[in-house]
């Protein structure tokens, strides 16, 4: 069974394909899920760095390459 951590990082480096493949599934797993945004992030030195972002209508809020405090994101209290 694959790990999707250990996965993930080079999936989003490979090519064009893949980064279409990934924004298709946030896209389709944010609407099935009924949120408003939907992204991945990378923790570095204490941010959550978004890497891919569907927001539709929200661009201004949140786009990739925006980054945020750990303390002041969720993801940071489930792990």
């Amino acid at each position: 069974m694959t790990d999707l951590r250990l996965a993930l990082p080079e999936q989003l480096s490979s090519n064009a394909e893949d980064g279409d493949l990934l924004q298709q599934a946030l896209s389709t797993i944010r609407q099935h899920l009924g949120m408003e945004v939907g992204y991945l992030s990378e923790f570095v030195d204490g941010q959550s760095v978004f890497r891919r972002v569907d927001a539709p209508g929200l661009e201004a809020l949140i786009k990739v390459g925006d980054s945020k405090s750990l303390e002041d994101v969720y993801c940071n209290h489930i792990l």
